[in-house]
């Protein structure tokens, strides 16, 4: 599991088990995020739909990549397959921001409520690889078996 993998691999920047429940609060926003798409009206919503598209898509394809090759310890390719999965998030995530940035909204308010329902679901799923990201890039230095002073400037670095 990859909690034994966690265990097997242990870096400074081991997250603690409990960490990981943040892929709820991820899958949740994001299908809100789904379901309010197909009650908006209008060119925000397609214009939503564009700027996730593809890039969504490719980011799923390679977290499924990433499991595959996490769980079978191919630690280089998993690495790899993560930052896949960072850029294509980087991308969506940009792209949503500059709809919103384009959108008329009329307060401070709706702006935010906006950023709240079309970006963050993306944001907090982009935070949460970035810091993965570096995770697995830390789980390499140990799978490689790097010296302690390597290992530490790899997780302060």
């Amino acid at each position: 599991t990859n909690g034994d993998l966690s265990a097997k691999y242990q870096t400074l920047v081991t997250p603690v088990g409990c960490a990981f429940s943040i892929w709820a609060i991820i899958f949740i926003l994001q299908g809100v995020w789904t379901v309010r798409q197909f009650f908006r009206l209008g060119e925000s919503s397609i214009e939503n739909v564009v700027a996730v598209n593809w890039k969504y898509l490719v980011t799923v394809l390679s977290q499924v990549g990433w499991t595959l090759t996490f769980s079978q310890e191919f630690i280089p390719i998993s690495l790899i397959m993560m930052v896949f999965i960072w850029l294509n998030l980087s991308q969506t995530v940009r792209s949503l921001s500059e709809v919103q940035r384009d959108e008329t909204a009329t307060t401070s308010l709706v702006k935010v409520k906006n950023y709240i329902l079309e970006v963050m679901p993306f944001a907090i799923h982009f935070g949460w690889i970035t810091a993965a990201t570096v995770v697995n890039a830390n789980v390499l230095l140990v799978y490689e078996q790097y010296s302690a002073d390597v290992l530490f400037y790899g997780a302060v670095g």
